[in-house]
């Protein structure tokens, strides 16, 4: 019997790269002798955190094609055989019994290889709104595999969540904070957005509560000063080190609306207020958050963002701990701590792997 290795293709940003790592992570944990080798692009997350993690990546020369100049696309047209070349060679070399797609560039240029290499491919759409590149490849998969209870698929999927970083449970903070979480590149609105609601509501005579603010690197001193000029206490961050202790401090958060996010959100029960990015691929976030508020367990506030508006919600559900509980309980629900063990469940089945764990 071949060893049950895995090669993993996508990536680009860190909302498919954690989940990719946690299914990988998984996976090594059920077959020690096996290898996971990824596929991803040479410009994307990947190529720093795959490493990190300890496992071999494969970067190809893919980029985006929606919405660039014909130039860039035809450049794009121009390395395309090269990266399914170079896709398919990995996939034959490592001899997986599966390929798991999670979205980006480079999983089309691998799931199609896996397709040529006649390997059985597995596709997992983090968002509410399934990408083009899951579409396409939704066509050639043996199985499709979601975040959220409903992607807009179209064909069957199965429901097994986004897996989410093991840190995050490791917070246990006071929750007594207003927290922002702009992401690793901070958010333009949110920075700007925020700290003129929160002037707003201290006009208004409200207590303004501590504030914890993730900024990212190019904007924090800009936050700093905007928080100083209103008199409000802040400490704003450039990044954030320590995510569980960032969740366990924060009794309300404002952020975007990210399928990792969404889930991380979930996984700690924190109530937020979600503020989708407006020109997100095929408006995904806008999915993201509404699947979330549905239940419960979120508020949306769409841009452009207005100070006295997104003041008085932020006033409302501070003073009101009885909804925040009860935003924390919905949001709860949307979690799914085993989703990295479910992923792995559906790759083993596909490839025909029996093993002590059952399949769920």
């Amino acid at each position: 019997m071949k060893a049950p290795n895995l090669v993993i293709a996508g990536g680009g940003t860190g909302g498919h790269v954690f989940p990719a790592l946690a299914a990988a992570n998984a996976w090594m944990a059920r077959h020690p002798g096996a290898k996971v080798l990824f596929i991803g692009g040479e410009r994307g997350l990947e190529n720093k955190l795959v490493p990190e993690a300890g496992f071999e990546l494969i970067a190809l020369p893919v980029a985006a094609w929606v919405g660039k100049r014909w130039g860039h696309r035809l450049k794009v047209l121009i390395d395309l055989p090269v990266a399914l070349w170079r896709a398919y060679r990995a996939i034959r070399r490592v001899d997986p019994v599966a390929v798991l797609a999670v979205g980006g560039y480079a999983a089309l240029a691998g799931g199609v290889a896996a397709r040529v290499a006649r390997v059985p491919l597995l596709v997992h759409e983090q968002n509410g709104r399934v990408g083009r590149t899951n579409r396409i490849l939704g066509r050639l998969a043996a199985r499709r595999m979601t975040g959220f209870p409903e992607a807009g698929w179209g064909v069957p999927t199965v429901m097994v969540g986004n897996p989410v970083r093991t840190a995050l449970f490791q917070g246990d903070g006071p929750r007594d904070c207003l927290a922002v979480l702009g992401g690793s590149q901070g958010a333009r609105s949110l920075n700007r957005g925020i700290p003129a609601a929160l002037a707003w509501w201290k006009r208004q005579g409200g207590q303004i509560p501590p504030v914890l603010h993730q900024s990212g690197v190019s904007e924090a001193d800009e936050v700093r000063g905007a928080y100083a000029q209103a008199g409000i206490e802040a400490q704003v961050l450039p990044f954030v080190a320590d995510m569980g202790g960032f969740y366990g401090r924060a009794g309300l958060l404002v952020a975007r609306s990210g399928a990792m996010t969404v889930a991380e959100i979930a996984a700690t029960a924190t109530p937020a207020v979600l503020v989708p990015l407006p020109w997100a691929a095929d408006d995904h976030q806008s999915a993201n958050a509404a699947a979330l508020a549905d239940l419960g367990g979120a508020k949306v506030a769409k841009e452009p963002l207005e100070a006295e508006t997104l003041g008085r919600l932020l006033a409302e559900l501070w003073g009101d701990e009885t909804t925040r509980q009860h935003m924390a309980v919905q949001a709860r629900t949307m979690a799914r701590p085993d989703a990295a063990a479910r992923i792995v469940n559906e790759i083993e089945q596909i490839a025909g792997i029996e093993t002590q764990q059952g399949h769920s």
